[in-house]
């Protein structure tokens, strides 16, 4: 398995940080019926966060990287890399699942940063399950003082995922 964490320098050297603010909601207490009102049919986004977000998705579309969040594991992706991960039982081979939790989404040149995720309705990130690989026997020994020495072995079950697409939403057709 092999997983790249991106130094902190590395994240400065960008020419500027496009920031979000958290985008899961809070629960309210005691709200009574006549105080709710029917949600907006669409988040009202500021003129900057399009215009960044413009200027994001300008970038050619190989060059997406992505920090996504897989069974509370971060992992540092690109178009075409292959993600190991502990095994994902409800998956079939073949299988392509949207990946909503990302950390941080962008090129070389702009990143978007997510408090602590980024907005689903930012970008797109789709993984297709490979192969659910078994890996190699381990053995362990047990030494006891009387003549009974147990072994025991095991073997990790894995689900090898293919990132297939990186993309930037536009916020005017979502």
């Amino acid at each position: 398995m092999q997983r790249i964490l991106r130094s902190a320098a590395s994240l400065q050297l960008r020419p500027f940080i496009l920031r979000q603010q958290s985008w899961q909601s809070t629960v309210s207490t005691a709200v009574s019926p006549s105080q709710t009102a029917a949600p907006a049919a669409s988040t009202p986004w500021s003129e900057t966060t399009k215009t960044q977000l413009g200027l994001l998705r300008e970038q050619p579309t190989n060059s997406f990287s992505a920090i996504v969040e897989l069974k509370q594991r971060p992992y540092f992706v690109g178009i075409g890399d292959i993600i190991v991960t502990m095994r994902m039982n409800d998956l079939k081979l073949g299988d392509v699942i949207v990946l909503d939790r990302v950390r941080e989404i962008g090129s070389k040149d702009y990143v978007l940063k997510g408090h602590p995720y980024v907005h689903p309705q930012f970008f797109s990130v789709k993984a297709v399950v490979i192969e659910h690989p078994v890996s190699a026997e381990v053995v362990r020994h047990h030494w006891k003082k009387r003549g009974h020495q147990p072994v025991h072995t095991n073997r990790n079950h894995h689900t090898s995922l293919r990132i297939a697409e990186i993309s930037i939403k536009d916020l005017g057709s979502s």
